[in-house]
């Protein structure tokens, strides 16, 4: 998708015309889906204008996703406003682009992952109180699996199972014979990954029908999370927002405070012994539960699903961020030393 300045203005003047004269655009560095453009207005107004693909964001879950952000909106949640074009609409659609304009929320920058644990007791609170309104929502937005035709995971069980399952560890696999004397080092740790995976998965098959459900965020990470002064502005990108079970979101915080390691960029700030901060991790549970009394809370399923997490995760990009044979061997060790020290831990109980 490629967009000039120019062609940014002309779609504003005619779609957004009470947003005035826009005198700068600016290309924003924040997410590899959509373009994100910081514009500045005449009057000094400034908005976020994204430019999505409609082959991945469905038009009409894209307006519910709107629908839903005036829903927090309503509730004072620190989230972005969506500006509504002339004709009335929520976006804009000029050929395979959908367009749409928030306003922006002022802040100094936003999370490096690494540092997620510094202020992860107020994204606990936060998001504790995001599932609790949106248990009030009267709408179901609805899930998918996979973003669009991508092969992009979104769902629960295609996002912490089956892109793991399905896509990384048979490319994986089929990688291994490649590499000589490594290779059974390879397949040995792909194995028990595979294994390990499908064990977690049939067991949350038996779960998630009695788990409670809210709308989830289903994007909690640093770029997301909007700063100032140390405190928590907003939260934004709610493009992947959907009714699931509320661990969906809460394994994504907890994954940060309970394992990344400020020094460990290298290998997604995964520790090399497999630490576990466990009273980081319950104390960001308490604050997170203390919003939401009434949810039945399960720490062995939660323990469960943070070894789903670091498996999926850890494999699904591999192969670009590591080419070398033996980076992706340390990283392998890395994510079987976590997963074995969740396994003994076996819950988070409160």
């Amino acid at each position: 998708m490629t967009l000039t300045a120019d062609h940014i203005q002309a779609i504003l003047q005619q779609a957004y015309p009470d947003l005035g004269r826009v005198i700068e655009v600016v290309s924003v560095n924040a997410g590899n889906i959509s373009k994100t453009f910081r514009v500045t207005t005449a009057s000094a107004s400034v908005y976020i204008l994204k430019a999505k693909p409609d082959h991945l964001f469905d038009p009409k879950a894209t307006a519910a996703m709107h629908h839903y952000l005036a829903f927090l909106q309503d509730h004072d949640l620190p989230v972005p406003a969506i500006v509504k074009a002339a004709d009335g609409s929520s976006f804009v659609q000029e050929g395979a682009t959908l367009y749409e304009v928030q306003t922006y929320i002022p802040h100094e920058g936003n999370l490096d992952d690494h540092e997620y644990a510094d202020v992860s007791a107020q994204v606990s609170a936060l998001l504790g109180c995001l599932h609790r309104i949106s248990l009030a929502y009267p709408h179901v937005l609805p899930g998918v699996a996979y973003l669009g035709d991508s092969k992009l995971p979104i769902g629960l069980f295609a996002k912490y199972f089956d892109g793991a399952l399905d896509h990384a560890i048979p490319r994986g696999i089929e990688s291994a014979a490649s590499e000589g004397t490594a290779e059974q080092a390879l397949l040995d740790n792909l194995t028990y990954f595979a294994d390990t995976l499908r064990a977690l998965r049939r067991e949350m098959e038996r779960k998630t029908d009695t788990m409670r459900q809210v709308v989830n965020h289903n994007d909690i990470y640093g770029n997301n999370l909007l700063f100032r002064e140390g405190q928590l502005v907003g939260l934004i990108d709610f493009d992947f927002c959907m009714t699931d079970v509320y661990y969906l979101d809460l394994v994504e915080a907890l994954h940060y405070s309970a394992l990344l390691q400020r020094n460990e960029k290298r290998y997604f700030c995964l520790p090399p012994d497999g630490e576990i901060r466990v009273g980081h991790a319950l104390d960001d549970l308490r604050t997170y539960l203390r919003e939401n009394p009434d949810l039945v809370y399960d720490g062995t399923l939660l323990a469960q699903l943070l070894m789903a997490k670091i498996i999926s995760l850890a494999l699904f990009p591999l192969f670009e961020l590591y080419p070398q044979v033996e980076e992706r061997l340390e990283m392998y060790r890395r994510v079987r030393r976590v997963v074995e020290n969740l396994q003994d831990l076996r819950a988070f109980e409160v």
